[in-house]
């Protein structure tokens, strides 16, 4: 009994909706501006995200050739020391 309800197939339910009434100036005015909607984003959006993008991006890149440069030092005076410590001349 309990293996019959688990195989059957549960049928769909129907809804029988009908709206109550129709405007027909709602329709229309929806229209006009579903059709302006579509127009205006054809057009070239302007974005403040493309300006913060591109000002992060500067900001990033010189933000990453300062860390390399500090990184290129740091090896530098390391090296220095290694070599000085080791006592070869250098000039």
């Amino acid at each position: 009994m309990f293996i019959k309800s688990l195989l059957r197939l549960h049928s769909h339910r129907r809804f029988d909706y009908q709206p109550r009434y129709y405007d027909e100036q709602k329709e229309q005015r929806e229209q006009r501006l579903e059709n302006r909607r579509l127009l205006r984003d054809t057009e070239k959006p302007i974005s403040f995200r493309t300006g913060w993008h591109a000002e992060s991006k500067m900001h990033s890149s010189r933000s990453s050739s300062f860390r390399i440069a500090i990184i290129a030092g740091v090896l530098i005076l390391i090296s220095y020391f290694i070599l000085r410590s080791l006592n070869i001349d250098l000039y």
